[in-house]
């Protein structure tokens, strides 16, 4: 089992706090399920604020394997998933949808084999 993190960047110019809840198809089965989402709250006015979403205890996830995510602003507070829904209409807010590929990427630059990281030069990056 695995933790997984990433950070967002939210604003939130709904009037009042808001939660920002993030599901990810780990099971890749084409459903957002409860236990798939985790929420964070937004507070009221926040411009660019950075926030960390994390799951706990997911199984390994394959190298080449694409996700979607999914994150929706609802305009209120909520403490339980079963308070959001992935779909359907929710006054006031917003969602964003993304696709997430597992794996090693390549990022343009020189191979790692030329030394460009000195203090680690056979370190491979993995990005979720």
């Amino acid at each position: 089992m695995n933790d997984y993190k990433i950070s967002v960047i939210a604003t939130n110019n709904t009037g009042s706090n808001a939660s920002l809840v993030t599901w990810i198809d780990f099971n890749n089965n084409g459903v957002f399920e409860d236990d798939e989402g985790q929420i964070i709250t937004i507070p009221n006015g926040a411009v660019d604020a950075t926030g960390e979403i994390e799951w706990n205890n997911i199984p390994t996830i394959n190298n080449g394997t694409t996700l979607t995510l999914r994150s929706r602003l609802i305009p209120r507070v909520i403490s339980q998933m079963s308070q959001a829904s992935p779909l359907g209409v929710e006054l006031g807010g917003e969602v964003e949808d993304h696709r997430i590929n597992v794996g090693k990427q390549d990022m343009g630059d020189a191979p790692e084999t030329y030394g460009t990281d000195p203090l680690n030069n056979l370190r491979t990056s993995y990005y979720y």
